[in-house]
């Protein structure tokens, strides 16, 4: 397994990625570009090449910088292979538990610049670059490793749809992980549609809330409406958790509240693949809504028939968006839409080399970490206005 030193700092790790530890060694063209561009990145925490050319005050004009590091960035092969050198570093610490997290963004981009190859195509109206983040997360721990952003666009050479450029990172980073590690769909971003083929292959092991959309599966050979089927579920076990709300939902302050989860399961069969999965009922009454709230919850994992197994996956479930969210912000300070690279091509390394910026923030220098989750099996502390009355003595023992 590789270690990495927490004392390495990024001209360290910039280094240890571009020597011979993971094959042969970049030649020193390569090796200066890639130093170059972390510390830029790191530096102006940008991917803009103007600011970055500036952050390296080289003693020569400006845009001579500028023309060498955009040249430099049309290399497709280091691409590949910084990719594949940062996902086997991160794919290390993966177990048949650790969540990969799966999540969409999309980046949009104010004046987008057309290429000569785009020119020359029958092209249909860009939408923007969508890019597939996977996010290597074990249950209960502040840390997390960022491990493949795979991007693309409708115009990508090859694109044949979002469901198929997910797929593809999906089975990069599990021949990485050697098939280790539970797949969780971010239901936010990802489609109901996208996310049922996904669950049809039996490959893949995962777990994935439905929270838009009415899927069909079989039931004791029957056709069903989930969201019918889950009302019907039995429910025996539960367990009371602790939710963050912003000011404005309970109070004018920021609130915690107290939510008694409870969950059964049942047995289910996809319509196309026919294939076997577990269908999670969770049902909840929140003291500020006047209804119950009843949500459907895929997954491939069995043995689900005790309290400890059923409601591990729920808090599990519960801690995703805490994972997302944190990435999603520290990923947003480097502003990833403000690039100026007229090329596909281009941006992906542009992306790559960001990619090892925030692996190195979250994995290396360990400066990023998923603090005070939203969802808790114990009360939150600080001040905050709560829907429950606190012990005698004040919040438990961490």
């Amino acid at each position: 397994m590789l270690a990495l030193d927490k004392r390495l700092n990024l001209d360290d790790f910039a280094d240890l990625i571009c020597s011979d530890r993971f094959g042969p060694a970049f030649g020193r063209v390569r090796k200066k570009f890639v130093k170059c561009m972390l510390k830029g990145i790191q530096r102006k925490q940008s991917v803009n090449l103007t600011e970055i050319a500036k952050s390296l005050d080289e003693g020569i004009r400006l845009h001579a910088t500028q023309k060498r590091l955009s040249r430099n960035l049309l290399d497709p092969l280091l691409c590949e292979k910084l990719c594949d050198r940062l996902l086997r570093m991160g794919a290390k610490t993966v177990t048949a538990d650790t969540r990969l997290i799966v999540h969409l963004y999309t980046i949009e981009k104010a004046e987008r610049r057309t290429s000569k190859k785009d020119q020359n195509v029958n092209t249909r109206p860009e939408t923007g670059y969508r890019v597939c983040e996977i996010i290597a997360n074990d249950n209960g721990l502040e840390t997390y490793t960022p491990l493949l952003a795979r991007v693309w666009s409708d115009n990508s050479p090859g694109f044949k749809s979002d469901l198929d450029e997910i797929r593809k990172a999906i089975h990069q980073v599990l021949a990485a992980t050697q098939n280790q590690g539970m797949l969780c769909f971010d239901e936010m971003s990802i489609s109901v549609d996208i996310m049922l083929s996904l669950m049809e292959d039996s490959r893949l092991d995962f777990l994935s809330m439905i929270v838009r959309g009415d899927p069909e599966v079989f039931y004791r050979n029957e056709l069903c409406s989930v969201k019918q089927l889950v009302k019907d579920i039995e429910t025996p076990y539960g367990q009371t958790m602790f939710k963050l709300v912003p000011k404005g939902m309970i109070s004018d302050t920021p609130g915690d509240v107290d939510i008694f989860i409870h969950a059964g399961t049942s047995a289910v069969r996809l319509p196309k693949s026919n294939r076997h999965l577990n269908l999670i009922a969770l049902k909840s009454k929140q003291p500020y809504l006047d209804q119950e709230v009843e949500t459907p919850v895929f997954t491939s994992r069995n043995n689900l028939r005790s309290r400890k197994a059923l409601m591990g996956i729920v808090e599990s479930l519960l801690s995703i968006q805490d994972v997302i969210g944190t990435h999603g912000a520290l990923r947003q300070t480097f502003d990833p839409s403000n690039f100026r690279v007229l090329s596909y091509e281009r941006l992906k390394l542009l992306l790559t080399l960001m990619q090892g910026v925030l692996y190195f923030e979250t994995t290396v220098a360990s400066r990023v970490s998923v603090k005070q989750p939203k969802f808790a099996a114990e009360p939150h502390p600080g001040e905050l206005e709560r829907t429950y009355l606190l012990p005698v003595n004040g919040l438990p023992e961490p």
